[in-house]
């Protein structure tokens, strides 16, 4: 397990990355008060507006998870991250970000040792991020949720992965990212994993 903390000025949210060796050698990597460096040419996005209570945060919050999980002679790979903006109002508008089949391959991802890796969310897991987003209705209020940096493998990605990724950033957005602890963030993940 390692951790890493960066930028902390006085009066600044902590933006930290922390990178998690599971049971069953599964391994996680999240992002917290930052999104990995993974822009990609949005082609087409899927929203969907809910009413929702009132928001009990305060300022924007990033988060993002990244999940390698072996499974015998294959393996389950993907990443997510979303930005969330509260907002005086009564409903959450979840916005996910659709990219073209044709992104860039990243070799730094934990699955590119097994797996061909790109950035991006093809249209085929947006409805699969889209349903495992909805309970941040109640779990963050009001707000935007926008959901723009993913990661995939060419074989090792589904739309079970990207469900289970989008309901793991949104309990972790609705976390106090300052002081929030490895073993919270791995009973976060055990939760939905």
């Amino acid at each position: 397990m390692s951790s890493t903390t960066i930028g902390i000025m006085p009066g600044e949210l902590t933006s930290q990355t922390i990178t998690l060796n599971l049971s069953y050698h599964r391994k996680m990597r999240v992002w917290l008060g930052e999104l990995p460096p993974l822009e990609y040419p949005v082609v087409d996005s899927v929203e969907r507006t809910l009413k929702a209570i009132k928001s009990q945060i305060d300022n924007r919050k990033y988060a993002a998870v990244e999940m390698f999980i072996p499974k015998g002679g294959r393996a389950i790979y993907g990443l997510l991250g979303a930005q969330f903006q509260p907002e005086l109002s009564q409903e959450i508008l979840v916005k996910v970000a659709v990219s073209g089949t044709a992104t860039q391959q990243q070799d730094w991802l934990l699955a590119s040792r097994l797996d061909r890796t790109y950035m991006g969310l093809p249209s085929e897991y947006c409805h699969s991020v889209l349903s495992g987003s909805l309970t941040a209705a109640e779990i963050l209020g009001s707000g935007l949720l926008h959901i723009n940096c993913a990661a995939y493998g060419e074989v090792s990605s589904s739309p079970r992965i990207f469900n289970q990724l989008a309901s793991t950033i949104v309990k972790l957005l609705a976390s106090n990212i300052q002081s929030v602890l490895d073993s919270e963030i791995t009973a976060i993940v055990e939760a939905n994993f």
